[in-house]
């Protein structure tokens, strides 16, 4: 078998697609944090690579917005369209479901704290 005759990963194609985007990176910049998030998989590769494309300060401008734009896709689709599919994922964990319980009207303070963890993800 040959290494080097190997089909690219799909990562790889979406970061390609992220850097030949021209205006639209930041577009496919939200979409992939967006879909990452979604599938409940790391986002922290997409940062890296915008961070290693762009540079520190421009791929800073293109990462923040997109990862918090992507985060927020995400939880608006587990609100509304998903939301019955969400609810029935977690309540098959009765750990997360008494999560979901103790958080109840604490939300916004709890995703936020969540949020400053650099040991929990935030997606």
């Amino acid at each position: 078998m040959d290494v080097h005759s190997s089909a690219p990963l799909p990562m790889t194609d979406l970061f390609d697609f992220i850097q030949h985007a021209g205006v639209a990176n930041l577009a496919a910049a939200v979409a992939a944090y967006a879909l990452l998030s979604l599938a409940m998989l790391p986002v922290w590769p997409i940062t890296i690579v915008i961070g290693s494309i762009y540079g520190i300060w421009r791929g800073l401008l293109i990462a923040v917005p997109a990862s918090v734009g992507g985060a927020t896709a995400v939880f608006v689709l587990g609100r509304s369209v998903l939301r019955d599919w969400a609810l029935r994922r977690i309540a098959r964990w009765h750990r997360l479901e008494a999560i979901r319980r103790a958080v109840g009207g604490q939300g916004g303070w709890i995703a936020f704290l969540l949020r400053l963890s650099p040991i929990v993800p935030f997606n």
